[in-house]
């Protein structure tokens, strides 16, 4: 389920999302950050096969990339259990290594505090 806040936008990814799906919704919410100049995507989740998911996201941000279709944004990353952290511990690594801004949290409202820490607390119109 993709939903736009102020600030960014969540895309929460379910238990039930399949392997087609999950690739298909995250690019799908990074694609909404850059035609809307939108600078933060919050992804959380709560899907219990980590390598599924990890490969799903990671073959997303990869193709992204190299279409060049990849938005300024800032990735914060909120798993609800142990699984879910190992696996965005993977994208993570990738965002970095391609000097995209990311971080790990077990918490949202964490998460979306440190997007208004970025942003120094300003608020940007959607357009």
């Amino acid at each position: 389920m993709l939903t736009l806040h102020t600030r960014y936008v969540r895309l929460l990814i379910e238990d039930g999302m399949s392997l087609e799906q999950i690739p298909d919704a995250f690019r799908m919410a990074l694609q909404v950050c850059r035609f809307n100049e939108i600078k933060g995507a919050l992804l959380v989740t709560a899907h219990r096969d980590g390598l599924m998911m990890r490969a799903g996201l990671r073959a997303s941000l990869r193709t992204m990339m190299a279409r060049d279709m990849m938005p300024s944004v800032r990735l914060a990353l909120v798993g609800w259990h142990p699984e879910a952290m190992k696996a965005l511990q993977g994208l993570k690594e990738l965002a970095h290594e391609n000097s995209i801004p990311c971080e790990i949290f077990r918490d949202e409202s964490v998460a979306v505090e440190w997007f208004a820490e970025l942003d120094d607390g300003k608020v940007q119109a959607i357009r």
